[in-house]
């Protein structure tokens, strides 16, 4: 069994224990990370709730996902909503360079 595949295990296991935002994401990125991309999107789109939309890690998954998916519309909007999210001057610095980078494709 891949590695990957193990650590999407675990993380299923942390959220059964306890469902928290945060590891609902943790989850869905282990999950794109061992399966593919789309299938972390079906499981990000499945998870968005009124807690979702105000946190700022979700919107950041979801950018990377959809860049990755080659659906720059969709990465750039994601990736804004999530600068717009971020206290972090670095984090919203960096963010602003991944959607700069979906520009210029």
């Amino acid at each position: 069994m891949k590695i990957d595949c193990l650590i999407a295990w675990f993380w299923a296991e942390i959220m059964r224990l306890r469902p928290a935002p945060g590891i609902r994401v943790g989850r869905v990125a282990a999950v794109a990370e061992a399966f593919e991309a789309e299938r972390g999107l079906a499981l990000m789109k499945a998870i968005l709730s009124t807690d979702s939309l105000n946190y700022q890690p979700y919107w950041e998954l979801a950018g990377h996902l959809y860049k990755r998916l080659n659906r720059p519309a969709l990465a750039q909007s994601a990736y804004s909503r999530a600068i717009g999210l971020s206290q972090d001057a670095a984090v919203r610095q960096f963010l602003s360079r991944e959607v700069s980078g979906i520009s210029k494709r």
